[in-house]
């Protein structure tokens, strides 16, 4: 069965290097990084290329993240997330993709709220 990609995008309510600081911290990434098939408490890895925005995370079972950032308007941001299901995506995987970036919004809003 071929691989199905899910994409979606998000405004961020701060410039792309915090919101993509936000993004890549080991420690919020429980916060908001869709888990599936993971042994409970464990996350998978998360490689990070700074220089460019962007990130990627997946583990064996077949399923991958991929995380880009970019400026937009006014001290804004666009994340863009994909996420890469081997043999298909399960039925609530375009909800999971949109509640992660709900999520990472809120993380950045919070971020932003504590540094004013």
């Amino acid at each position: 069965m071929p691989s199905t990609t899910i994409r979606c995008e998000r405004s961020m309510p701060a410039p792309a290097e915090v919101a993509y600081e936000v993004a890549t911290d080991p420690a919020q990434l429980h916060r908001w990084v869709p888990v599936l098939g993971l042994p409970e408490g464990e996350e998978p890895a998360l490689q990070v290329d700074r220089a460019n925005l962007r990130a990627s995370w997946g583990h064996g079972s077949g399923y991958a993240g991929h995380l880009q950032v970019e400026d937009a308007d006014a001290g804004t941001s666009v994340v863009r997330l994909d996420l890469e299901f081997a043999g298909g995506a399960p039925d609530s995987a375009e909800e999971l993709v949109g509640q992660a970036l709900d999520l990472l919004a809120g993380e950045v809003e919070t971020r932003v709220d504590d540094a004013s």
